[in-house]
């Protein structure tokens, strides 16, 4: 004996009226993906505003490591007999301290 399927006995239009989706099915889905939109644009938008605000600041500090790094190369090449007794990393921290208050005093943060 052979099993019988729901729809074996149905004509061929009504069998392929249950191959698609109902609109519930749909509108859900639709639903699920405009929620899913909505969470990443939202996500961007932060990440984009984020960005913007600390650019400023990241142009800042870049400058700043150019300058103490062009300081310790100088000091790394003083011809300078005191300067050369004294180590460049130490000689180094003491300028970089300094240069730092001279920012903090004149309001540059």
């Amino acid at each position: 004996m052979t099993a019988r399927t729901p729809d074996a006995g149905a004509s061929p239009a009504r069998r392929g009226a249950r191959r698609g989706f109902t609109l519930v099915e749909l509108l859900v889905a639709i639903w699920i993906m405009s929620v899913v939109a909505v969470i990443a644009w939202r996500g961007l938008s932060a990440l984009v505003a984020t960005r913007d605000r600390l650019g400023p600041e990241a142009d800042e500090v870049r400058a700043m490591l150019t300058g103490f790094g062009q300081m310790e190369r100088d000091l790394a090449h003083a011809a300078n007999p005191t300067l050369a007794s004294l180590p460049v990393l130490a000689l180094f921290f003491v300028l970089q301290r300094k240069v730092m208050e001279t920012f903090v005093s004149s309001g540059l943060k």
